[in-house]
Formats: structure tokens, sequence, C-alpha cells
């Protein structure tokens, strides 16, 4: 998926990536196309990049998921803002 977002968004990411949860926390990833990319991390300290997509019936929308291991992608996100 190819996400625009920020280093601020990075950042935060990051920060939320190395806490540990008690429940389901999203971030704003940044935008993929008109559409909203986020991060979840849940208590289990499972991750995941959702792409909300366009609406198909009222209150329902097409989306987009992978499930990516946390500490990789901490790392990719270091990567992209270079530290």
């Amino acid at each position: 998926m190819d996400i625009l977002t920020d280093e601020e968004r990075l950042r935060d990411c990051i920060q939320l990536l190395n806490e540990t949860q008690s429940g389901l926390i999203e971030a704003d990833l940044g935008s993929f196309g008109v559409f909203k990319g986020t991060l979840n991390v849940h208590h289990d300290n499972t991750v995941s990049l959702f792409i909300d997509g366009p609406e198909f019936d009222d209150d329902r929308f097409q989306s987009s998921a992978i499930w990516v291991n946390k500490a990789e992608l901490r790392k990719v996100f270091e990567k992209a803002i270079g530290s």
C-alpha cells in the first residue's frame, strides 16, 4: 500500500508501537488517495494497517487491511524518518 504520510505521524506511530496497549488503539497513518489510512495496535501486540475505502451501502465501507509484524513495522517507520 502506498500511503501518503509525514514525519510527525510516523513518530506518533513509532511511539504507539513502543507502548504496551490494554485495548485497541488507532492512529492516523495518513492517506491512500482520498481514503484514510489507520494503524491499529491491539492489546496482544497484533498490528494492522487499514485503508478505509468507499461507501458501498448505507454506513458500510469497503476496506483493505494487512496484518504486520510489530517490530518490523517499527523498523520501517524508523528508516523512513532516518532515525
